[in-house]
């Protein structure tokens, strides 16, 4: 558990590189959102300027509400805990929204937008919280890496091969 936060922790300092080599969404569709300013007109779509990847940017996976949580990556336990206090603390704006399940800062556990989470393969009903709890970190989710647009299954051997060191170098370095 330790040596995955470390990499985790790494991770999430360092990860920049990734988007900044592999970022491939760099256009917005203009219905999406209000687009910010110097956005320009490609084809259907709008670019942000030097954009690599507006996925990872606040036009893409983000919430202004979880980018204010900070969850802990000091051990297993404090991350657990404080997932579980965001799936369980209500959000006062959030009880206007219908479409909500319901009114806590996260709806669920596997809601909270992070670019790498531990994992533990969940038995059968058992909540991933549950999992981690039992079992420990058993691997962990990579959710920071575009489709490429030019490869047939969005990612080449070279960039699982480098994604493979970064890893690697995220796990050994001191975190």
């Amino acid at each position: 558990n330790k040596k995955y936060l470390g990499l985790i922790r790494n991770f999430l300092r360092e990860g920049w590189l990734l988007t900044y080599l592999f970022g491939a969404s760099p256009a917005v569709d203009p219905s999406y959102v209000d687009l910010p300013e110097g956005f320009q007109k490609a084809g259907e779509a709008f670019v942000g300027p030097h954009a690599t990847s507006i996925r990872t940017s606040h036009l893409g996976y983000y919430s202004r509400v979880q980018n204010q949580l900070a969850i802990s990556l000091n051990s297993l336990d404090e991350y657990i805990k404080e997932i579980q206090t965001a799936i369980s603390t209500p959000k006062e704006e959030y009880l206007s929204i219908p479409s909500q399940l319901n009114n806590h800062i996260l709806q669920i556990e596997n809601e909270h937008y992070s670019r790498i989470r531990p994992k533990a393969n969940s038995k059968d009903g058992e909540s991933p919280l549950k999992a981690l709890q039992s079992r420990g970190i058993e691997y962990i989710e990579v959710r920071a890496i575009d489709l490429g647009p030019y490869h047939p299954i969005g990612i080449t051997t070279e960039q699982i091969d480098f994604l493979h060191c970064f890893l690697l170098y995220c796990m050994n370095k001191k975190a």
